[in-house]
């Protein structure tokens, strides 16, 4: 008649624990990295006795070290009879997992193929409709540095942080899920008190406080999870995209609706956000869209330093291509970049 707690957290942290990651079962959800939530999600799925289990996106906020412990228990279940639907715009995930696989495009049928009789060239061109090339950064000198973090710490994530940022260069972190990369971010950017260190901005002392100061100091944070910390999700393409030059877009006391389309119009044709106009509700969008629209929010402003936490996470191949095309061509108009992410093959490109 009772719920045995200790039995219930038992069972959670087994659960977890086959996904290879510590999360205590007591701790909220609403609390937990957006990482740390697919885990939770992941083992919710995996408590019952299932026959068809489907996964949407399941590793877009994992490791590789971590998706791999998932392919091992899809595996499994899949050998033991359960038969398992994979949604990814990971096409190497595909390979590494799936028997067949079916492609869909502005939701309609494609084709279905044997994983053992294609090629990622061809899911390509089936997923996009023409050939797309993702190449390796071309290698152009820096110029001036832009960010110095010296002995940076907001406890407990992040301890003794120092790096550099200059114009017109990516510089990436990489790293386990809590090794402090977004923390870090968000103590540069304001987000989070700073409890050591210093952070110059252009050779200026920034003590941020708050986002706003960052802000203002030129610096702009594309966060990890678009949908809770970086898009007004119930208002417009071009609202969202004008939020960070309300003042510059307004007449007077009043804001000016020709300016701001204007803005979004260019933001539009510029990043292709395929949207049927500026006014369409961003919720709206897919993934790889609504990315773009989150990018364009903080070009607007025209950044000195410009901070992607995991710019690609769950867009499709043809817009992973177009953001990597666009954090480039940032960074030889002489941006600074820092980005996170915990795609190696990514960090390398």
């Amino acid at each position: 008649g009772r719920i045995d707690r200790a039995a219930i957290n038992a069972r959670t942290a087994e659960l977890i624990g086959r996904l290879g990651v510590a999360i205590d079962p007591r701790r909220r959800v609403a609390d937990l990295a957006p990482a740390e939530a697919q885990v939770v999600e992941i083992a919710k799925a995996l408590s019952r006795d299932l026959r068809v289990l489907v996964l949407d996106e399941p590793t877009a906020a994992l490791t590789l070290a971590e998706a791999n412990r998932l392919f091992d228990i899809v595996r499994g279940l899949a050998a033991g009879g359960v038969a398992v639907i994979y949604v990814t715009h990971r096409l190497a995930e595909i390979f590494a997992l799936c028997h067949r696989v079916t492609v869909l495009k502005d939701g309609q049928f494609v084709g279905t193929r044997d994983v053992a009789g294609t090629t990622t060239d061809r899911l390509i061109q089936m997923m996009v409709g023409r050939d797309v090339q993702i190449d390796r950064a071309a290698a152009h000198p820096p110029g001036a540095v832009v960010l110095q973090a010296s002995g940076v710490a907001s406890l407990p994530m992040v301890r003794d942080m120092s790096l550099t940022v200059r114009a017109g260069e990516i510089v990436c972190l990489a790293g386990l899920i809590g090794a402090g990369r977004t923390e870090f971010c968000e103590t540069v950017f304001g987000a989070r008190r700073r409890s050591a260190g210093t952070v110059l901005i252009g050779g200026t002392a920034l003590d941020a406080r708050e986002p706003g100061q960052a802000v203002r100091a030129g610096i702009g944070m594309v966060p990890e999870d678009r949908k809770q910390a970086g898009l007004f999700l119930d208002m417009s393409v071009q609202d969202n995209i004008g939020v960070t030059v309300a003042h510059d877009l307004a007449r007077g006391l009043l804001a000016s609706d020709a300016r701001a389309a204007a803005l979004a119009l260019r933001f539009i044709a510029e990043l292709k956000i395929a949207t049927p106009s500026p006014r369409q509700v961003v919720g709206n969008l897919s993934g790889g869209n609504q990315q773009k629209v989150l990018i364009a929010k903080w070009l607007a402003m025209k950044p000195r330093l410009l901070i992607v936490d995991e710019p690609t996470r769950g867009v499709d191949v043809g817009a992973r291509a177009e953001i990597y095309r666009l954090l480039r061509n940032l960074a030889a108009d002489g941006v600074a970049l820092l980005v996170v992410s915990s795609d190696l093959p990514e960090v390398l490109t």
